[in-house]
C-alpha cells in the first residue's frame, strides 16, 4: 500500500515568474505589514478588514500558478475562510467554524503533501503514521481537557484540529526526510502554526493580553507563507 499517485504540473495560468513572483510577494508583504501595525496599535476595524486578505494573496497566487492542485489552492482558501470566522473568535459558533475550516486546510495540505509523496511511502510508514495519529488524539483529547478544562465539541472538534495540525507537521518532516529540499519550509511553517494556536488558545481559555493579537498574526502569516513556500518549490521541483 502506497500514497496515490498524481502527475503535477507547474503550468498555471500565470506561470511562475520574476514580476508574478515580485506581484505575489510584495502584495502579501505590504497587506501583512499593515495588519501586524494594525495590531500593534489595536486599530480593530483597520485589523478586520486586512486580517483576510492576507491569506487570500496566497491562495490567488497558488491557484494562478498551480491549476491542477486544487488540495494545495483550496486549502489555502479554507484558511481564508477561517481567517473571517476568527476575526470574532470570541463567539462560540464563529470560532468553531473557524476551527473546522482551518481543520480542513490541514487535511487539504496533507492530501497535497501525500500525492508529492506518492511512491516513496510504503505500507510500514503508514500503519505507523495510523496508530501514531491514535495515540495523539488520545492525548490532545486528555491534555486539552485537563489544561482548558474544555468539553463537548470543543473539546473533540479543538483536539482533532490538534491531530490534524501535528499530522501536517508529521507529513513535512517525512517529506524533508525522503526529498529534503522545500520542505524545510514546511517543517518551520508547522513549528509557526503550532506557536500561533498556542497563543490563541491561551489568550481564549486562560488569559487574554494586550496586543495579542500581534503575536498571533505574525507567527500565524509566516506559517502560511512557509507552508505556501515549501509545496510551491516541491511542485516546481518535479
Amino acid at each position: 500500500m502506497q500514497f496515490p499517485v498524481r502527475i503535477s504540473s507547474a503550468s498555471g495560468w500565470i506561470p511562475i515568474n520574476p514580476i508574478s513572483l515580485s506581484v505575489y510577494f510584495s502584495l502579501f508583504g505590504v497587506i501583512s505589514l499593515l495588519e501586524l501595525l494594525a495590531c500593534a496599535l489595536e486599530k480593530e476595524k483597520m485589523r478586520i478588514v486586512l486580517k483576510p486578505f492576507c491569506a487570500f494573496v496566497l491562495f490567488f497566487a497558488v491557484w494562478m500558478s498551480f491549476p491542477l492542485q486544487w488540495d494545495f489552492y483550496l486549502g489555502l482558501l479554507f484558511g481564508v475562510i477561517g481567517d473571517l470566522f476568527l476575526i470574532y473568535p470570541k463567539n462560540p459558533k464563529c470560532l468553531g467554524l473557524g476551527i473546522f475550516s482551518f481543520l480542513l486546510e490541514h487535511v487539504l495540505l496533507m492530501t497535497e503533501t501525500s500525492f508529492l509523496l506518492a511512491g516513496q511511502v510504503g505500507k510500514s510508514t503508514i500503519l505507523a503514521l495510523s496508530l501514531s495519529s491514535v495515540l495523539f488524539y488520545a492525548l490532545a483529547v486528555f491534555l486539552t481537557s485537563a489544561f482548558y478544562r474544555l468539553k463537548g465539541v470543543l473539546l473533540f472538534g479543538g483536539s482533532l484540529y490538534a491531530l490534524a495540525l501535528v499530522g501536517d507537521l508529521a507529513l513535512q518532516i517525512l517529506g524533508f526526510v525522503l526529498r529534503g529540499g522545500g520542505f524545510l519550509y514546511g517543517i518551520l511553517g508547522g513549528l509557526f502554526f503550532l506557536a500561533s494556536d498556542f497563543i490563541l488558545t491561551f489568550t481564549l481559555f486562560k488569559k487574554d493580553f494586550r496586543r495579542s493579537n500581534l503575536p498571533i498574526m505574525l507567527t500565524y502569516l509566516v506559517a502560511q507563507l512557509l507552508y505556501t513556500l515549501s509545496l510551491s518549490s516541491v511542485l516546481l521541483e518535479a
